[in-house]
């Protein structure tokens, strides 16, 4: 379903939540949640669960809540999961997220930077991502 604003922080099931391109406010419950804002000035929060949200870099702010969350990338950033705000050069302001999914961006020869904390729990690329970790960059596809 498509919505511009939803509150379904009461469910404790699992929601599949598209918005638009206009600016939506998001809010799910503790269900393992799937929410795509669909790349306006929208305000996202996840809530509990295991949850899986876009980041098209227009967002207000994006917070993923509790439990084990992934950032699924839509377009390019500079990521840190160990930072506050784990996106930089951004607007949004991108909190509470553990894994990266950044398998839909193209490689088209342009290089994603993200770096990871130590105790990061997954990642997942393609193409000339460059991932940094304390010790250094992990170059190349699919990492896990």
């Amino acid at each position: 379903m498509n919505f511009e604003n939803i509150n379904a922080g009461v469910l404790s099931t699992a929601v599949t939540v598209t918005g638009s391109s206009s600016a939506n406010t998001i809010t799910t419950g503790s269900g393992n949640d799937t929410i795509d804002g669909g790349g306006g000035t929208d305000v996202i929060a996840a809530g509990g669960g295991n949850d899986s949200v876009s980041y098209y870099g227009n967002e207000t702010s994006i917070d993923g809540g509790t439990g084990t969350n992934t950032l699924v990338m839509r377009t390019a950033a500079t990521v840190n999961l160990g930072n506050a705000d784990q996106t930089s050069g951004d607007t949004p302001n991108v909190t509470n997220f553990q894994n990266i999914d950044a398998s839909a961006l193209s490689t088209g020869g342009v290089a994603d930077r993200f770096v990871v904390r130590e105790h990061h729990h997954g990642w997942l690329g393609r193409g000339h991502d460059r991932w940094q970790r304390r010790r250094g960059y992990h170059r190349g596809g699919q990492r896990q």
